[in-house]
């Protein structure tokens, strides 16, 4: 039969009990569940804006964090406690109203549905989406249950976690990324363990992961070479007037780079006179060459492998795009200290209050740094080349070029290369 005349049970009094009791051990379930995530999710740019609230909030975080382990083995212990209380009441419930199968089957469903969802992954994907301010909601209160569980905590560490450990562990390599970095800086900064050209220096550092060797390298227009045709009289002269201490030898042009000439040994040994292509290239050194994308932190390796100080940037195509020496990394983090192939680079100069005047020499980095629209074209690294990018010919005084929200105008021009422009900025729109 389908149809039974069993009475159906009737919920009392501990029923009832039972029942209710279910929602607050689902609230301490999902507590120790955010709590796991939350603490353990927590960034060093995290916990240094909850060092700057302060207060008990502060304190108790950072007590909890002290020791990580000892901190896991409580949000464990507690959540294993609570959903295995949870799952005991909700089976006695079954148990005592066994006698409708179907209505026990779909109470042991909904039970396991509701400590799955609102047990554990509703309160990880609130607490991942809210680190820090769920950190000063549930922190004091974890603070008072780490302490009084702590005595058992400490036991399970020592002769449980601790010897596992040992035995099977090993040490995690943890790697920060920029935006904790700079938390850092600055947080050494307010704290005064680093002063201001420290953090300066620090910060230059950080950003290497991101500079490129285009960033920082002497484009080729700028670049000083000397052919291997050239007279030796007039190789000394350049040298003379330019003090260079390494030029770049080529054969017909700059893209068919011979070697690094050693100005101080060519002075000695150079000769006089005539040119003597043999005797140039006797003198010449190997001339290390690297991609325009490569890294800096690349090209610093590369510099240390094989002991040079100056490098040949090439392009996509295998054309000479520019020099660039240790020097120029140098003066990422230093600031100005001089070197070969050194180039006047004037700072932009402030004309009005949305005019600029700058040099067709000023990097594309420098530029975003400044003004902020970044230029997204691998083929320019500097302001005067995004003349001849956008333009497709050699740029004549008064040319226009818009770049975002600025209008760039060439403002002096000597032979086709753009000595300096003005910068106006404009409303979006206008």
């Amino acid at each position: 039969m389908l149809w039974t005349s069993e009475p159906v049970p009737q919920l009392d009094v501990t029923d009832y009990l039972l029942l209710v009791s279910l929602l607050p051990l689902l609230v301490v379930s999902g507590f120790f569940s955010a709590s796991e995530t939350v603490f353990f999710g927590l960034r060093t740019d995290d916990r240094a804006a909850i060092r700057r609230r302060g207060g008990l909030v502060a304190s108790a975080v950072e007590g909890l964090l002290r020791d990580p382990r000892r901190l896991l083995v409580t949000i464990l212990l507690g959540n294993m406690t609570v959903n295995t209380v949870y799952m005991t009441v909700s089976s006695v419930l079954m148990l005592r109203h066994g006698s409708i199968p179907i209505a026990g089957l779909f109470f042991g469903m909904f039970t396991l549905f509701a400590v799955i969802v609102f047990g554990e992954v509703a309160p990880k994907l609130a607490g991942q989406a809210h680190r820090v301010g769920a950190a000063g909601f549930l922190g004091p209160p974890l603070a008072v249950l780490h302490r009084v569980l702590s005595p058992l905590g400490r036991g399970i560490a020592s002769f449980l976690i601790e010897p596992l450990n040992r035995l099977i562990g090993r040490p995690v390599e943890t790697r920060l990324d920029s935006e904790e970095l700079e938390a850092l800086i600055d947080l050494s900064l307010r704290q005064g363990v680093i002063d201001r050209d420290e953090e300066t220096l620090l910060r230059e550092v950080v950003s290497f992961r991101t500079l490129r060797v285009r960033d920082i390298m002497t484009p080729r227009v700028s670049v000083l070479s000397v052919g291997v045709d050239d007279q030796s009289d007039s190789i000394r002269d350049l040298i003379a007037e330019s003090n260079l201490q390494r030029i770049p030898l080529h054969a017909e042009n700059l893209d068919e780079i011979i070697g690094i000439l050693p100005c101080r040994r060519f002075l000695l040994e150079g000769g006089s006179g005539e040119s003597d292509p043999d005797r140039l290239r006797s003198l010449c050194r190997p001339a290390a060459f690297v991609p325009e994308m490569a890294s800096v932190e690349q090209l610093l390796s590369r510099f240390r492998d094989d002991g040079s100080t100056i490098a040949i940037v090439v392009d996509e195509f295998g054309g000479t795009a520019g020099l660039v020496t240790i020097e120029d990394v140098a003066e990422e983090l230093v600031g100005e200290i001089g070197g070969d192939n050194d180039t006047e680079f004037v700072d932009p100069v402030r004309l009005a209050e949305a005019r600029w005047r700058v040099s067709g020499l000023m990097p594309l980095h420098e530029w975003k740094a400044t003004f902020g629209p970044a230029v997204d074209d691998r083929r320019v690294s500097t302001v005067g080349g995004l003349f001849l990018a956008r333009l497709g010919r050699l740029a004549r005084a008064g040319d226009e070029i818009q770049l975002v929200n600025v209008r760039l105008v060439a403002e002096r021009v000597e032979k086709g290369r753009v000595e300096t422009a003005i910068v106006d900025l404009v409303e979006e729109g206008s």
